[in-house]
């Protein structure tokens, strides 16, 4: 692997991690608890997480641009780059996810607070999230097949996005509300969040195996399952689905011991409970970065169905 495969596997990261804690952090705002109008960390979340994802994803023009070319020395020449993000139908929705993003950032260093700008933000994220799907393996097929992935692609990247960004800001809540000298109704807020986020982590889980299935096999094939465990493709595949079983019994833990837990024990104001919660959520949250490491790296290679 060289030196430009690298950074475009890092690169591919910023942008999902971005795009995840922008989209799915002020989805959470809608359902789950509507910050204070004078709290500036939730737009400060957002403005850091849509500043990542922008030059997350002009690296990864970059990348792209040193990769096609000559070397090196044309991800610094501003017009290949810009024919990247012109004249190619990956580099042609990477440009349109740089747009969004740089405008989420506009958008988040405003003035302008309340739910119209979490739906604001929370549009855009969604945009962001779902053009991935034109710069991946969901864009390659044709026809009913194509367009069948394309939906799945789609769909699982919202879903993944939802669930990654409600850690992110639920990892945030928690931390806030486990201070000696928490901000009042702190808690509250922490364990309304985790409540309500139990309550739609289901369906997104559901999302999430079926569009999962649905991509796999598409990818992968019957022809494929023997090679799951010979190639660098199956192998980074299978490691994907075991940290996605890791984080589904975090997510559980988390629903059935620790909220109610936290619950009994805001009841007798006692905030030491708030550990144990950060501990996990944190947890969680490093292990999604992991899978998303994952994904980007699987994003570079060519599947099993490709023979």
């Amino acid at each position: 692997m060289s030196f430009i495969d690298v950074v475009g596997i890092v690169a591919r990261l910023a942008q999902f991690a971005g795009a995840a804690v922008l989209g799915g952090g002020s989805l959470f705002f809608l359902y789950g608890v509507t910050p204070d109008a004078r709290a500036n960390w939730p737009a400060g979340l957002l403005r850091i997480a849509a500043g990542v994802g922008a030059i997350g994803t002009l690296g990864w023009l970059m990348a792209q641009s040193a990769q096609m070319g000559d070397g090196p020395a044309d991800a610094l020449n501003a017009a290949k780059v810009w024919s990247i993000g012109i004249d190619t139908s990956f580099g042609r929705a990477a440009f349109a996810r740089l747009i969004m993003f740089l405008l989420a950032w506009i958008v988040s260093i405003s003035a302008w607070r309340g739910r119209g700008l979490w739906w604001a933000l929370a549009g855009l994220g969604a945009g962001i999230s779902a053009s991935f799907a034109w710069t991946g393996h969901g864009a390659r097929d044709e026809g009913l097949a194509g367009a069948v992935h394309l939906t799945s692609d789609i769909l699982h990247l919202l879903a993944a996005s939802t669930w990654i960004g409600a850690l992110a800001v639920l990892a945030v809540l928690a931390s806030i509300a486990g201070r000696p000298r928490a901000v009042s109704g702190a808690g509250q807020d922490a364990l309304e969040g985790l409540v309500r986020f139990s309550a739609i982590g289901v369906g997104v889980v559901g999302v999430l195996m079926a569009s999962g299935l649905v991509n796999s096999w598409l990818l992968v094939g019957p022809a494929g399952l023997g090679q799951l465990l010979t190639t660098l493709y199956g192998q980074l595949l299978v490691a994907k689905l075991a940290l996605f079983g890791l984080m589904l019994g975090l997510a559980a833990i988390n629903r059935y011991r620790l909220t109610p837990q936290l619950e009994r024990a805001l009841k007798d104001e006692d905030a030491s409970p708030f550990a144990p919660v950060v501990r996990s959520i944190l947890i969680e949250t490093a292990i999604a970065i992991v899978v998303l490491a994952v994904v980007s790296w699987l994003g570079t290679l060519s599947p099993p169905i490709d023979g």
